[in-house]
């Protein structure tokens, strides 16, 4: 069992009665099962007898109680029993997830029930909200994350807009529709949303939205532009469930202004990060890299560490949306990619611990041994349609944002549950193994164990083909 968040142990003995946090949400799965905590805005997996440990920590069981009934369930030795309970406390104290409390409770709690407010327990410090993909080949019983493009309305326009965002759908969801899909997220138990567009800010019923979503355990991340951002929105965001905060920055201020159309587009995005850093949210500024800003992305690390954010993440531009019409303006070349993935895993090395750089889409893993020396240990792959899907604002459902036209199926017409488990679209991303990909991923050495075909998306958009190789893997370049 290896899980990378760790905190001071609390003395603990066989007395001692573990209850969950009222924020923390668990779900079992086939195998296993997550545990999630809104404040870290990831999930980790657990085995089968991690669960089932965790299923008695409601403050109705003291230590010396679950030793026994998991020896008993388990026909284990008590020994055996008492280590692997340990080793789970562990676990599950490291995720600030448990309190240890005097007295039993007079009924079970499962799990969740509050809002998640901005004061974590002591020790509780968010480290990343990279989520862990699940390692099964078995399908989740829902998604683990939803991306919601809540609105296509936006204030900017941007030269790479995936869904060329502007002027508000007239038939996107509407509130009631907004709400029903919201109770049926959190009776599947699906961890955490992302709301996006266009600009979320810029629908007139938003902060209802969230004030409804806020009722349930969900954990909520804002991706916004900054533009609309200011004290008394972040001061009125504090009573909702709001716990991560992400804001595009794509370039120094003169190109960032001119990617985004407004002289007042990079001084907004900026203070947003740090006003909501300072507001102690978990942050991340986002960059979409293009010829534009490449090589600009050392100065925005330092800008990154000015603004207080907890992470930096660099993608290589997609050609889609209004992206299509700026290819040969946009677009970074492979040499430029592995020269850029160098520079970036050095910086990832040395800001360790001060900014968590989310570096992946440039295929870092290709510059050495792929066996944790440069922390990637974990394959690399896509959660599209295996942990995650999208919900556009007329109410689709993708597999990722960036394949506007691979529909699984509309909320108006089916449930999300229905969708989620007959999809022949979201079956395609689930078995996506190298024999069926192309190009130089076929036979390719780091599938699957290290890379799982990098982005789909990608190969589509610069190929056409759903199963090419990803044209942002400099592999051949070697």
């Amino acid at each position: 069992m290896e899980h990378s968040l760790e905190k001071e142990r609390i003395p603990r003995n066989e007395d001692s009665i573990p209850s969950l946090f009222s924020f923390i949400t668990f779900r079992r799965e086939s195998v296993g099962g997550f545990l999630f905590n809104p404040y870290l805005f990831n999930e980790i997996p657990l085995s089968n007898i991690e669960i089932r440990i965790l299923e008695h920590c409601n403050g109705n069981f003291s230590l010396r109680d679950i030793t026994g009934r998991i020896r008993d369930e388990l026909s284990l030795s008590h020994d055996q029993a008492y280590q692997c309970i340990h080793e789970a406390m562990n676990v599950f104290e490291g995720y600030c997830a448990i309190n240890w409390v005097h007295q039993r409770h007079d009924s079970a709690h499962q799990g969740g029930g509050t809002a998640c407010s901005m004061h974590p327990p002591a020790g509780c410090q968010a480290k990343s909200n990279s989520s862990n993909n699940s390692s099964n080949n078995s399908i989740l019983s829902a998604p683990l994350s939803v991306l919601w493009e809540i609105t296509r309305k936006c204030n900017l326009g941007c030269k790479h807009c995936l869904i060329d965002a502007g002027v508000q759908d007239k038939d996107e969801m509407s509130l009631n529709e907004v709400k029903r899909t919201i109770e049926h997220l959190a009776e599947l138990k699906v961890f955490k949303i992302t709301f996006g567009g266009g600009e979320p800010l810029a629908r007139k019923d938003f902060m209802d939205i969230l004030d409804y979503a806020t009722g349930f355990d969900l954990g909520i991340k804002l991706s916004t532009n900054g533009m609309l951002v200011n004290d008394q929105l972040i001061d009125r965001l504090g009573d909702t469930n709001v716990c991560s905060v992400q804001v595009s920055v794509d370039g120094l201020e003169s190109t960032h202004n001119a990617f985004r159309g407004s002289e007042r587009s990079f001084k907004k995005a900026t203070s947003a990060l740090k006003s909501f850093s300072d507001a102690g949210y978990w942050t991340m500024m986002s960059t979409a890299v293009t010829r534009y800003n490449i090589d600009e992305l050392e100065e925005l690390l330092d800008l990154a560490i000015d603004c207080g954010v907890s992470a930096f993440k660099a993608s290589p531009f997609i050609p889609v949306g209004k992206g299509k019409e700026n290819i040969e303006e946009l677009a970074i070349s492979q040499q430029e990619i592995r020269a850029l993935a160098g520079i970036m895993l050095e910086k990832k090395q040395e800001y360790e611990g001060v900014l968590d750089l989310q570096i992946d889409g440039l295929f870092p893993w290709l510059l050495g041994p792929c066996d944790g020396t440069h922390g990637y240990a974990t394959p690399v792959g896509c959660s599209a349609g295996v942990s995650e899907v999208v919900f556009t604002p007329t109410g689709d459902v993708l597999a990722c944002p960036f394949l506007q036209d691979f529909v699984a199926g509309n909320l108006r017409d089916r449930s999300l549950k229905d969708i989620w488990e007959d999809s022949e679209i979201f079956n395609v991303f689930r078995n996506l193994t190298g024999d069926r990909l192309e190009g130089e991923c076929n036979g390719c050495g780091y599938v699957p164990d290290h890379c799982q075909g990098g982005c789909r998306a990608a190969a589509f958009a610069w190929t056409g083909n759903l199963f090419a190789h990803d044209p942002h893997c400099w592999k051949g370049l070697e």
